[in-house]
C-alpha cells in the first residue's frame, strides 16, 4: 500500500517571554515548535527541555526512560530493556506523537498506530530532547496531535576530538560507546556508535525462570559544509539494530519461553540545505526513513514469523521570515509512504 501526503505549512507568530527561575541558564533553542530555529523563550508553546547535563545526571539510558520524569508523559514497558514501551502525552497514546531525530521521522508507518519504538533510542548521542505538549497537526502533520517529541543529537567540536566509554550494570548489562569528530570553518564530521547488552529479565514469575536478553546497536553520523555565512549544507544517518527476547501470551509456557523474540532494523537518512539572507531563512529538506520488523512467535498452532516492512519519503522546503513583532513561516511538504 502507498500513501502520499501533500501539505501546505502556514504560521504566523507573535514573541512573548517565559518567564523562569531566579538561575541563570544557558541560551536553549528549540525547533520543534514551528520547524525553525528560535530561543525557547520567544516561544509561546508548552515546550520542555531535557538537556544533555539531566540526561547524564540521572542515568537515563534510553529516551522512553528520560521522557517519564516528565509532567503530561506516562510510559508503560512491559518487562525489561527493550521489551515495548508505551508512552501517552496528554492521555493521547504514541501514535498521536511525532518523533524526530534531527529532522528525521522516527514513527514507523509499519505499527498499527504509527507509533516511534521509544524502546530502540539510546541516550548517549543525545544533545537534547525537546518535548511539544498540544496539537501540532498544522505544522508537523496528523502525527502530532498530541505533540512532538525532538532529539537532537551532538553536534562536532571545533578541532579533533575522540571519546570512548564503557559501561557494567545489573543483570549483566555492559555498554560501549565511541564518538570521533572533526570540525573547521567550513567543514565538520562526526561518527558515533552505540552497543549494549543485557541479559536482563523475565517479565513474568518467577523471574528468574528465563531471561528476556536486550541487544541494541547504534550508529549516528553528521557531515555538514558552509560554503559561506549564507549558505549551508548537511548530511545525517542514524541506524538502529535491536534484538529482543520477550514472552508470547500465547505460549503455552510463557515462562520458560526461550523462542520469542523480535529483532528491528532502522534507517534514517537525511540532506538539508539552509539559505539565511538578513531576516530571511530558507530550508530544503530531503529524507528517507527505511523500517523493518520481525517477530518469531509460538503458540498452540507451532513456531511462527511475522514480518514488517515500510518506507518513508519526505521533501520539505521551508520559508522563515523575522519582523519586528514575531516571524511568518510558509513551506511546501510532501511526503510517501
Amino acid at each position: 500500500m502507498t500513501t502520499k501526503q501533500l501539505s501546505l505549512i502556514t504560521a504566523t507568530l507573535l514573541l512573548s517571554t517565559h518567564t523562569y527561575a531566579e538561575e541563570t541558564l544557558e541560551e536553549i533553542t528549540i525547533i520543534s515548535a514551528n520547524k525553525t530555529q528560535q530561543s525557547i523563550q520567544e516561544t509561546t508553546s508548552n515546550v520542555t527541555v531535557i538537556t544533555s547535563e539531566e540526561i547524564k545526571e540521572k542515568g537515563y539510558q534510553n529516551v522512553a526512560q528520560a521522557i517519564a520524569a516528565q509532567a503530561g508523559i506516562q510510559v508503560a514497558t512491559s518487562g525489561g530493556l527493550g521489551q515495548p514501551t508505551s508512552f501517552f502525552v496528554r492521555g493521547m497514546s504514541s501514535g498521536s506523537v511525532l518523533v524526530l531525530i534531527d529532522g528525521m521521522r522516527l514513527n514507523d508507518p509499519s505499527t498499527t498506530n504509527g507509533t516511534a519504538l521509544l524502546d530502540t533510542l539510546t541516550t548517549y548521542n543525545i544533545e537534547q530532547i525537546e518535548i511539544l505538549k498540544g496539537g501540532a497537526s498544522s505544522i508537523w502533520g496528523s502525527n502530532a496531535s498530541a505533540g512532538v517529541i525532538n532529539i537532537i543529537t551532538k553536534e562536532a567540536k571545533e578541532g579533533v576530538h575522540g571519546s570512548l566509554g564503557l559501561s557494567y550494570g545489573s543483570y549483566n548489562t555492559k555498554g560501549v560507546d565511541a564518538a570521533l569528530s572533526y570540525k573547521d570553518e567550513k567543514f565538520s564530521a562526526q561518527i558515533l556508535a552505540s552497543y549494549l547488552n543485557s541479559d536482563s529479565f523475565s517479565a513474568l514469575a518467577p523471574r528468574d525462570s528465563e531471561s528476556d536478553a536486550y541487544e541494541n546497536k547504534n550508529a549516528n553520523l553528521k557531515l555538514g559544509y558552509a560554503f559561506d555565512e549564507n549558505n549551508k549544507v548537511r548530511l545525517s544517518y542514524n541506524k538502529y539494530k535491536t534484538s529482543t527476547d520477550y514472552d508470547d501470551p500465547f505460549s503455552t509456557n510463557q515462562a520458560d519461553d526461550d523462542y520469542s523474540r523480535a529483532t528491528s532494523d532502522q534507517t534514517n537518512t537525511a540532506l538539508d540545505y539552509d539559505f539565511t539572507l538578513d531576516n530571511y531563512t530558507a530550508l530544503l529538506h530531503a529524507s528517507k526513513g527505511e523500517y523493518e520488523r520481525e517477530y518469531f512467535t509460538t503458540g498452540f498452532f507451532g513456531d511462527g514469523k511475522n514480518v514488517y516492512k515500510a518506507t518513508l519519503q519526505e521533501y520539505a522546503f521551508i520559508n522563515k521570515y523575522d519582523y519586528a513583532l514575531g516571524k511568518v513561516v510558509l513551506g511546501l511538504e510532501y511526503k510517501e509512504y
